[in-house]
């Protein structure tokens, strides 16, 4: 892809965000500059207590949600 198709794509999809955004179909991203992101030790240890957190594995949700159609 030449680099002019990339930036008029670019453009488009910016256009089509912007579009979406003013007729309140999305909704922008918060940037909040005041908070650095986590660390990889945190994100490990949230990683962790969220699947601590779940008893049921969501591969048996979901075919608990299905039901038994095997």
């Amino acid at each position: 892809m030449t680099q002019e198709i990339q930036e008029e794509s670019h453009k488009t999809i910016e256009q089509t965000l912007e579009w979406l955004a003013s007729i309140g179909r999305i909704s922008p991203p918060q940037q909040n500059a005041d908070s650095p992101p986590c660390s990889d030790e945190e994100r490990v240890r949230l990683a962790q207590d969220l699947a601590q957190a779940v008893s049921t594995p969501l591969s048996q949700i979901i075919l608990d949600e299905r039901g038994n159609r095997g």
